[in-house]
């Protein structure tokens, strides 16, 4: 953030009477908002997988819940790891691999 005020805004004030500044400063003007655009980008996109993330583990949480409760009616005692460890194999065998 400093780079987006201080450098255009300085350089606005050291080429005023300076043509040969111009050029620079458009450039760090155009370079400037080049990185700031990127950076609320890669802000935006961290956000939403953030929050992505956390809406999995929201819906994992609901789906361990109900099978620890389907197991415990089997008299099997299980906690939301040995769920984890189970889903995990389900998604990398697949649905066929499983079903056997």
């Amino acid at each position: 953030m400093p780079f987006s005020g201080i450098i255009p805004s300085s350089l606005i004030y050291l080429s005023v009477d300076k043509e040969e500044l111009v050029d620079y400063e458009r450039m760090v003007i155009a370079v400037t908002a080049l990185l700031l655009m990127f950076g609320i980008a890669l802000v935006t996109s961290i956000t939403h997988l953030f929050f992505k993330r956390r809406d999995f583990e929201k819906k994992f949480k609901f789906i361990a819940n109900k099978v620890i409760k389907k197991l415990a009616k089997n008299h099997i005692k299980s906690d939301y790891n040995v769920i984890n460890l189970a889903y995990q194999g389900y998604i990398s065998m697949g649905e066929e691999k499983c079903s056997q």
